[in-house]
């Protein structure tokens, strides 16, 4: 599955949290600073709102809508993608269990009881 769980599924001392399979929050440490993973569930914490056309412009062009996609995101390597691979991963995200989670970069980073770290919007999980 492209790795995705890898980083978009919170840890805790190298142990995935459970109940958060691809909630995001995992914290990475990249070339534009310390960001915490997207939740890419279902959920309307997620990415509920993408739609395959979405999902395929923001693989290929790294941006949804106004925003650029944080550079940590690898999605210059999934550009590369054909879309119908693209259309399959995003097909088997849809089928995920769907894992309220808010986690938000362009705020202050709080602590998160759910995943046990600290990203924008984690008091308020």
């Amino acid at each position: 599955m492209s790795s995705c769980a890898d980083c978009h599924t919170a840890q805790e001392k190298g142990k995935i949290v459970a109940g958060m399979d691809f909630a995001g929050g995992f914290v990475l440490k990249g070339p534009t600073g310390t960001v915490a993973s997207a939740n890419i569930t279902p959920d309307t914490s997620g990415i509920s709102y993408y739609d395959e056309n979405l999902f395929l412009r923001a693989m290929h062009e790294g941006r949804v809508g106004a925003r650029t996609l944080n550079a940590t995101m690898p999605w210059t390597f999934f550009s590369h993608m054909s879309d119908d691979d693209l259309k399959s991963v995003f097909a088997y995200l849809r089928t995920l269990k769907p894992v309220k989670h808010r986690v938000d970069n362009t705020v202050p980073s709080t602590y998160c009881q759910k995943c046990r770290q600290r990203h924008g919007l984690g008091d308020s999980n």
